[in-house]
C-alpha cells in the first residue's frame, strides 16, 4: 500500500456486518474534485457508499469489505488526492500533504497576482488609446511583454487545472476544470497567434485575471475552512498516552491503548481522563473535576462514588480512582469526535442533484460556446467576434459557486454552533430548523439544575421491619443505579446521611432493573425475608392515586416514591402487597437565566411544557415563566401522541429533553435536541446536543439556523441568477473575455464572503 496509514484499520464494524469510517481528503480545489473522487469510488467493488463534503474536505464511507477503502486511497493518490485518517495530526502524512497543498495554493496565487498586475499595466494602453497613438513598435513590445509574463501563468499557475482536465478526458468524464483549461489555453493560443497583428485584440489580461481570481478565491476559502476545522478539532483536548493502572494491588504505568473495560485506573492532580469511568471510593467522598470540554463552563463539578467521569475531564483532586466504562470511540470524547466527523463529511441534500447535473452543465456550456462561434463566425461573418464569444462563454460560467453555496454555509454554521455549545448530530436538520414554530420542553433535567432541596419526607405506609432509616438506605442504593435527574438529586440530598446509612449498605441487591420512564426495582434478602424494593413514580411502586396524593402539597416539588413489596414470585404487580412506602418531595432549582431565555424563544415560537410530574406540580412550578401550555402527568407514550397530534394540525415541533425518557418523542418530533446532562451523548435519536446547561445554547441554535437558511438561499439565488444572466450575455458578445473572467471570479468570491458572515452571527433574536 502506498498510504503510510491503512485506512481500513480505523474502520468500525456496523451491526449489518459492513465497515464504516471517515477520512480527510486533501488535494481538492473545488466541488468538481469531490464529484470526481466519488465517481471513482463508485467503480470500486465492495465500496457501497462514499461521499465527500467539498467545503470541509471530510469524507465518509460504508464498505462491504475492509480493504475497499485502501484501494480507493491508492487510486486517489495517483489522481493527486490524499485520504488520511486525520487532518490535524502533525505526524500524519496526510497532514503534511495538506500543508504542502496550502503553501502551493498560496504560491500559485501570488505568482498569478504579480503576473496579473504586470499584464494589466502593459495591456491598459490598448484599452485607452489607438495603435496609431501608441505606435506600432511600442504596441508590439507591450504585447510581447504580456506574452512573456503569461508563460508562468500557463506553465505553473494553470497546471493543476490542465492535469485534472486531462485525467478526466482519459476517463471519459466531464468536469469544470476542462472549461477552465480550454478557456485559458484557447485565449493564450489565439493571443499568441495575434501578437504581430495589432488590429486584433489579445486576451493575456483575461487569462491572468481568471487564474488570479480562481486561485485567490480558492486560497481564501481554504484558509477559512482550515481555521474552522482547526477550531472544531480543538474541542477534543490532548489526551495522556499513559495512565496508572491497578494490578495485583499495586499501581503500574501502562499505555492507554492497552486499557480494558473494568480496569481500575488512577488520575493524578491535573491529569485528563482518557476514558469514561465510574468513580470509586467510600460513601461521602467527593472530588472535583473540570468538565469544560463538555459543558463549556469553567466552574468545577463535584463527583462522588458511582458518578461517571467523562473522557476529557481534568482531575482537580490529589487523586481520583475509577473503573473503565468505555474506551476510545465508545467514550464520550470518542463519540464527540465521531459526531464532528459525521457532521463535517455529510453533504447537503441538494448535492446529489448537483453532482448529476454538473457534467450536463459542462456539456451545455461547451455546446453554447460552439453555437456562439458558429453564429458569429458563419452567420454574422465576424470571426473576431466569434472567438471572443467562445472564450467569454467558457470563462464566464461558474458551477463551482452553485456547488459550494450550501456546503460552505453549513461548515461555518457548524463552527458557530460549536462555539456556542451546540454539537450537530444531524446536519440535515439545520436545513429544516428555520421552519419550527413550536418548542416542546421537558422539565426535569432540562429546565432544572442538579441542585436539589428535600422539602419533605413522609411515611405513607409504616412497617416495623422497614423503619425510615432503612427506607432511606433503600432509596439511596436504588437511586445510584439511575442517571435520571431526580435520582441524582435524591442521592445528593441523602448523601449527608451516608455515614449513618452505611450500616445497611451491606444489603445485597439482586436483579436490579431500570424501567425507562417508571423507576428502578430490585430484589433483596433482609431479616430472612425476600422482598421487592422499588423507587420511582407512584403507580410503579404500587401506590394508588389516593395514597400518593394524600400528603402531596400543591407546590412545585417533584415527588419520588420508595416502597417495599412482598416477594411474590408472580411478576404481575397486582399480586404484590406494599409493606412500607415513603415519599420524597424534591425541589429542583431552575437553570439560571431561564426566564430571559424563554422570553427570547417565545417571540417567534409556541412554548409547551411537557412533564411526567403531576399536573398540579407542573402548574405550580415557576409560575412567572411564560408557557403557552403546561401539561403534567405525561408518560413517554403520551408525549409522543401529543407531538403527533400537533404535527397533524400543521405545526413543526422541536423537542428538547434530557435523552432519558424522550427517545420516542425525539423520533416523532421534526427536530430533537438533547439537553446538557449525564446522558447527552447517549441520546441517539437527537439531532443536536447542547453541551452547556441552560437554554441560551438553544436560543443561539435557532438564531444561527435561521441565519444559515437565509444565507444559503441568498447564495443559491445568486449563483443561479449569475449563471442564468451571464451565459446569454457572453453568447451575445456583450461581455468581453476580461469581463467574463472578472465575473466568474467575483461570483465565487460572493458565495464565500456571504458564507463567512456566519462567523459572527447575530444570536440575539430570530428576525
Amino acid at each position: 500500500m502506498q498510504q503510510a496509514v491503512l485506512l481500513s484499520t480505523i474502520q468500525t464494524r456496523q451491526a449489518d456486518g459492513r465497515w464504516a469510517g471517515f477520512a480527510r481528503v486533501t488535494g481538492m480545489d473545488c466541488a468538481a474534485c469531490a464529484v470526481e473522487l466519488e465517481q471513482v469510488a463508485g467503480r470500486i467493488a465492495g465500496l457501497d457508499e462514499f461521499s465527500v463534503n467539498p467545503a470541509s474536505g471530510w469524507a465518509n464511507w460504508v464498505a462491504g469489505r475492509a480493504p475497499a477503502i485502501d484501494e480507493l486511497a491508492d487510486r486517489a493518490l495517483r489522481m493527486g488526492y490524499s485520504l488520511s485518517s486525520s487532518g490535524t495530526d502533525p505526524n500524519n502524512p496526510g497532514s503534511d500533504r495538506q500543508l504542502h497543498q496550502t503553501r502551493s495554493h498560496l504560491l500559485r496565487f501570488l505568482v498569478a497576482l504579480l503576473a496579473m498586475m504586470q499584464i494589466m499595466m502593459y495591456s491598459a494602453p490598448e484599452y485607452v488609446y489607438s495603435t496609431s497613438d501608441i505606435g506600432h513598435a511600442e504596441t508590439l513590445l507591450l504585447r510581447w511583454a504580456q506574452w512573456v509574463i503569461a508563460l508562468p501563468l500557463m506553465l505553473y499557475c494553470a497546471l493543476p487545472y490542465h492535469q485534472r482536465a486531462w485525467r478526466a478526458v482519459l476517463e471519459g468524464r466531464l468536469v469544470m476544470d476542462q472549461l477552465v483549461s480550454i478557456s485559458v489555453v484557447l485565449a493564450f493560443g489565439l493571443s499568441s497567434l495575434r501578437l504581430t497583428d495589432v488590429s486584433l485584440p489579445v486576451w493575456f489580461d483575461s487569462v491572468a485575471m481568471l487564474l488570479t481570481l480562481l486561485l485567490g478565491v480558492q486560497w481564501w476559502m481554504n484558509l477559512h475552512t482550515a481555521q474552522a476545522l482547526k477550531h472544531l478539532s480543538a474541542l477534543q483536548p490532548d489526551m495522556p498516552l499513559t495512565v496508572d493502572v491497578k494490578s495485583d494491588g499495586t499501581w503500574q504505568t501502562r499505555p492507554v491503548v492497552q486499557l480494558k473495560r473494568d480496569d481500575v485506573i488512577r488520575l493524578r492532580r491535573g491529569q485528563v481522563s482518557p476514558v469514561d469511568g465510574c468513580m470509586l471510593g467510600f460513601a461521602g467522598e467527593v472530588v472535583q473535576v473540570d468538565e469544560a470540554m463538555r459543558t463549556g463552563e469553567e466552574v468545577p463539578l463535584t463527583k462522588q462514588p458511582g458518578d461517571t467521569v467523562y473522557a476529557g475531564s481534568r482531575n482537580l483532586a490529589d487523586a481520583l480512582e475509577m473503573s473503565v466504562l468505555a474506551l476510545d470511540s465508545d467514550s464520550s470524547l470518542g463519540q464527540l469526535g465521531q459526531l464532528l466527523r459525521k457532521a463535517l463529511s455529510n453533504k447537503p441534500a441538494h448535492r446529489a442533484l448537483l453532482d448529476g447535473l454538473l457534467p450536463l452543465f459542462v456539456a451545455m456550456v461547451a455546446v453554447c460556446a460552439v453555437a456562439s462561434g458558429v453564429y458569429w463566425g458563419l452567420v454574422k461573418g465576424q470571426p473576431t467576434q466569434a472567438w471572443s464569444a467562445v472564450v467569454a462563454v467558457l470563462m464566464v460560467t461558474c458551477p463551482c459557486a452553485l456547488a459550494l453555496a450550501l456546503p460552505l454555509v453549513r461548515l461555518f454554521a457548524i463552527r458557530a454552533l460549536a462555539d456556542r455549545g451546540v454539537l450537530v448530530r444531524s446536519p440535515e436538520a439545520l436545513d429544516h430548523l428555520h421552519a419550527v414554530d413550536t418548542i416542546a420542553l421537558d422539565k426535569t433535567g432540562t429546565l432544572t439544575t442538579r441542585e436539589a432541596v428535600l422539602s419533605q419526607s413522609i411515611r405513607l405506609i409504616e412497617h416495623n421491619d422497614w423503619p425510615e432509616t432503612l427506607l432511606n438506605t433503600v432509596a439511596f442504593r436504588l437511586a445510584q443505579y439511575s442517571t435520571h435527574p431526580l435520582s441524582k438529586a435524591l442521592v445528593q440530598v441523602l448523601l449527608p446521611q451516608a455515614h449513618r446509612l452505611s450500616l445497611n449498605l451491606s444489603m445485597q441487591l439482586n436483579n436490579v432493573q431500570v424501567k425507562i420512564g417508571k423507576g428502578i426495582s430490585a430484589d433483596v434478602q433482609w431479616n430472612g425475608q425476600t422482598a421487592v424494593i422499588r423507587l420511582g413514580s407512584a403507580p410503579f411502586v404500587g401506590l394508588t392515586v389516593n395514597q400518593a396524593q394524600q400528603y402531596s402539597a400543591d407546590g412545585p416539588g417533584s415527588a419520588v416514591y420508595v416502597a417495599v413489596l412482598s416477594g411474590d414470585p408472580n411478576p404481575d404487580l397486582a399480586t404484590f402487597k406494599v409493606l412500607a412506602a415513603q415519599q420524597f418531595e424534591l425541589m429542583l432549582k431552575p437553570v439560571p437565566g431561564l426566564d430571559r431565555e424563554l422570553n427570547a424563544l417565545s417571540t417567534s415560537h409556541r412554548l409547551m411544557l411537557l412533564s411526567g410530574d403531576q399536573p398540579d406540580t407542573v402548574n405550580a412550578w415557576q409560575p412567572n415563566l411564560k408557557f403557552d401550555v403546561r401539561l403534567g402527568g405525561l408518560t413517554p407514550q403520551e408525549k409522543t401522541r401529543w407531538i403527533a397530534q400537533q404535527q397533524h394540525m400543521g405545526h413543526r415541533i422541536l423537542m428538547l429533553g434530557d435523552g432519558l425518557n424522550d427517545a420516542a418523542a425525539f423520533a416523532q418530533s421534526d427536530i430533537s435536541v438533547a439537553a446538557c446532562s449525564a446522558s447527552t451523548l447517549s441520546a441517539e435519536q437527537s439531532d443536536f446536543l447542547l453541551m452547556r446547561p441552560g437554554l441560551q445554547a438553544l436560543v443561539d441554535l435557532l438564531a444561527i439556523a435561521k441565519q444559515a437558511h437565509r444565507l444559503s438561499l441568498q447564495n443559491l439565488l445568486w449563483a443561479m441568477a449569475y449563471n442564468a444572466l451571464a451565459l446569454p450575455l457572453a453568447m451575445s458578445n456583450v461581455l468581453s473575455p476580461w469581463m467574463a473572467a472578472l465575473g466568474m471570479g467575483l461570483s465565487s468570491a460572493v458565495v464565500v464572503a456571504n458564507a463567512l458572515r456566519l462567523r459572527a452571527p447575530k444570536a440575539e433574536g430570530f428576525a
